[in-house]
């Protein structure tokens, strides 16, 4: 798994933040951004179907942090398997700028009903 692989449990909270970096390395600032988190199955295409596509929120915009979260009721629906998934953030005049790209995601059952 490479650096911002994740891994996700049926029917638990997932939780992650997100730092938010140029290309140098330094803090981008993304105070009144949106962020956004899509992940399917297999590789990138228009007809890929999102098995996620979650809506997070910036929590420290001036030195580029966000969160992205599932609730139990979110992860439980979701089919145990491998996943690529992406993050986005979304400026307020609508640039849009990919910050993890093609990122593994592994979801596995859980053994609790």
């Amino acid at each position: 798994m490479g650096d911002n692989a994740q891994e996700i449990t049926r029917g638990d909270t997932f939780e992650a933040d997100i730092y938010v970096t140029d290309k140098s390395g330094a803090v981008f600032p993304i105070t009144d951004y949106t962020v956004r988190m899509a992940a399917s199955k297999g590789s990138p295409s228009l007809d890929n179907v999102l098995v996620i596509n979650k809506t997070g929120i910036v929590i420290d915009g001036p030195n580029g942090v966000a969160h992205i979260e599932l609730t139990p009721a979110e992860t439980i629906i979701l089919s145990p398997g491998s996943f690529k998934y992406d993050i986005q953030i979304t400026s307020p005049a609508g640039k849009v700028y990919t910050v993890v790209k093609y990122e593994d995601l592994d979801i596995g059952q859980s053994i609790a009903p």
